[in-house]
């Protein structure tokens, strides 16, 4: 996941969702709410959810 200030010519802040390589995921929905974007998505198993706080996407990484 990362964020985009030029309409996605380059990416910053890039944050893991996910880190199994062999591992699907698919229809990701996701809505920001109480300063915390909330991703629902399908994977390995089922569905998944995740609630990531605002301030961890606008942190600096220098990599994902």
């Amino acid at each position: 996941l990362g964020l985009s200030y030029d309409e996605g010519k380059t990416w910053e802040n890039l944050t893991k969702i996910e880190d199994d390589p062999k591992g699907s995921y698919s229809y990701a929905s996701m809505d920001f709410r109480n300063d915390s974007l909330h991703l629902v998505y399908y994977g390995p198993g089922g569905l998944r959810y995740q609630e990531i706080p605002l301030a961890t996407l606008l942190q600096k990484n220098s990599e994902p």
